[in-house]
């Protein structure tokens, strides 16, 4: 798991959502700070709840896919919320952890 192995989450910050119906009042509670649902879900949570968070996306504007799931997060902590998209999409496309400045 990318969050595990290459970001080195601790495991005790990763929290199973059962329901994308859980997802905007575990993001308002602070229980989590940030989502990684497949990609539909994601879509559709910012289309029902675009006011107050943001997708994931890089300079170029794309809104990247990471395996199949996108991530959703709270427009607070913007800059560290950037910083673990870039990583992520340097080890899904490159094979390997890369430095968050490049």
């Amino acid at each position: 798991m990318i969050l595990l192995n290459v970001l080195h989450f601790d495991h005790a910050n990763i929290k199973n959502i059962s329901s994308e119906d859980d997802y905007p009042s575990e993001l308002k509670s602070g229980n989590i700070t940030a989502a990684f649902p497949e990609l539909p879900y994601s879509k559709a949570f910012m289309n029902q709840f675009c006011e107050g968070y943001t997708v994931a996306t890089l300079p170029d504007g794309v809104v990247h896919r990471f395996g199949g799931f996108g991530f959703v997060s709270s427009n607070c902590g913007l800059g560290m919320v950037l910083e673990y998209v870039w990583l992520i999409f340097c080890y899904v496309h490159n094979g390997k952890e890369a430095d968050a400045g490049a």
